[in-house]
């Protein structure tokens, strides 16, 4: 009857924690977004725009798209499985190209600018905006023009025509656990396209676009670990029920 009640307990405990260690999965839009732009003669930004643009212009003008996610949601001391994103062009220059993400290592701001028509040139920045010079317009530049960011690539994807594509690589899952471990300040992702030719830009939906189902999406596999003083109660529950039986 002991060894009984002993297996009892251990299943309880098992059953228990695995209930509450059961994978989630969390789908998000950004909650910032904005394409940091180059221009010879004026700052420009696109914070409002339907559009996050990435590569290089005819004129050689470089288009660097960030975004940002919350991950609240996402309890403390839970373990990422994988991130993927999906992203959708909506217009394109002619041939394949790699489109690179990269952490960003300072804050960055969206304002209200909107370039309107195709978008592509940006518009006058606005207060919070990003621009090439300023992480936020007229207070606080980047540390290096264009933005900051870490070298290592976090996610590469070919990117040929209009269409949706997914970026999945180790490397975001790692970027979104050091995130939600507060391991470094979550300052979301820079999105650089090929930049060593001109003619090159892609343009993606943004999270205000139009059709819903083009904007960005995030999806998060995730387990939450249960805190300590949640499994004590189970062990403590178990061991209870060892003890009434013996008692038996």
């Amino acid at each position: 009857m002991r060894l009984w009640n002993s297996a009892v307990c251990v299943v309880a405990v098992a059953t228990i924690a695995g209930e509450t260690t059961k994978a989630a999965v969390l789908s998000l839009i950004p909650v910032a977004d904005n394409t940091v732009l180059f221009d010879v003669d004026n700052e420009r930004s696109n914070g409002a725009d339907t559009g996050i643009f990435v590569g290089l212009t005819s004129l050689e003008r470089q288009r660097r798209g960030v975004m940002r996610f919350d991950f609240s949601a996402i309890p403390a001391g839970s373990v990422i499985s994988s991130v993927s994103l999906t992203m959708r062009v909506t217009r394109t220059s002619a041939g394949p190209e790699p489109v690179n993400i990269h952490r960003a290592t300072s804050a960055w701001g969206e304002g209200n600018s909107d370039g309107g028509g195709q978008g592509g040139q940006g518009a006058a920045p606005t207060t919070g905006d990003c621009t090439w010079t300023y992480a936020f317009w007229q207070t606080t530049p980047w540390n290096t023009p264009g933005g900051d960011f870490v070298s290592t690539i976090s996610a590469t994807q070919q990117v040929v025509g209009q269409g949706s594509y997914t970026w999945n690589q180790s490397g975001l899952k790692s970027d979104v656990q050091g995130w939600v471990n507060g391991t470094f300040a979550n300052n979301g992702w820079f999105l650089l396209g090929n930049e060593s030719a001109p003619i090159t830009v892609k343009r993606f939906a943004a999270r205000n676009h139009p059709t819903a189902s083009f904007r960005p999406t995030l999806v998060v596999d995730y387990v939450p670990v249960p805190g300590p003083g949640m499994m004590s109660g189970v062990v403590v529950g178990g061991m209870m029920v060892v003890r009434r039986r013996r008692g038996a």
